[in-house]
């Protein structure tokens, strides 16, 4: 979160409009990743459920070994064992599909305020270049100038505020899996303290 705040400060010096433009995606973000977490939460806590079966049946078996082999169940044991097993992938399926919902929707949004942001950098320095003779490269009578970059967006100023939003943003997404392993947290929590 701090790589955030420290590339969208950056950014916001180097060029505000660009900044805030480029920004607009990280509500879209939030709210996905609010959705995708209480999903996988939930099917975090059933999975839990079943793999807490699985290990008390294993161990059951394993602390009784002698009375199973006496009596010959130990097909009967690899039934259940097999059927709590199959339960277990189906919801490790269900997790899988969760995850990759969440990165699966994230995407498309992040490569598409990225191509907006490089097309916006780019019109505010055309559209400098056309409103003001101190922002082009050549003056009207034709004299070769540096534009101000006090006064104008530089494709310097623009790049540097896109990277800054950029590196920005992939220290934001470098917590997602953080907020996964969070919600499987509260799933467990929630049995552990019921």
């Amino acid at each position: 979160a701090l790589a955030f705040v420290v590339g969208l400060a950056v950014a916001l010096i180097f060029a505000w409009k660009l900044a805030l433009v480029t920004t607009a995606a990280v509500p879209c973000i939030m709210a996905v990743v609010a959705v995708a977490q209480g999903a996988y939460g939930s099917r975090q806590k059933a999975s839990s459920e079943k793999s807490a079966e699985l290990s008390s049946s294993a161990l059951e078996a394993f602390s009784n070994i002698r009375t199973v082999v006496a009596f010959g169940h130990e097909p009967a044991l690899l039934v259940r064992f097999n059927a709590l097993m199959s339960h277990i992938a189906h919801w490790g399926v269900k997790l899988g599909k969760a995850r990759a919902f969440l990165e699966g929707v994230t995407a498309p949004i992040i490569f598409v305020m990225f191509g907006l942001g490089l097309w916006y950098g780019s019109k505010l320095v055309s559209d400098d270049m056309d409103a003001r003779e101190e922002c082009r490269l050549v003056s009207n009578l034709g004299v070769l100038q540096d534009p101000d970059p006090l006064r104008c967006a530089t494709g310097g100023a623009i790049f540097t505020a896109f990277l800054s939003v950029l590196f920005g943003f992939l220290g934001l997404l470098q917590a997602l899996p953080g907020l996964t392993s969070i919600a499987a947290a509260k799933a467990s929590a929630s049995t552990v303290f019921a």
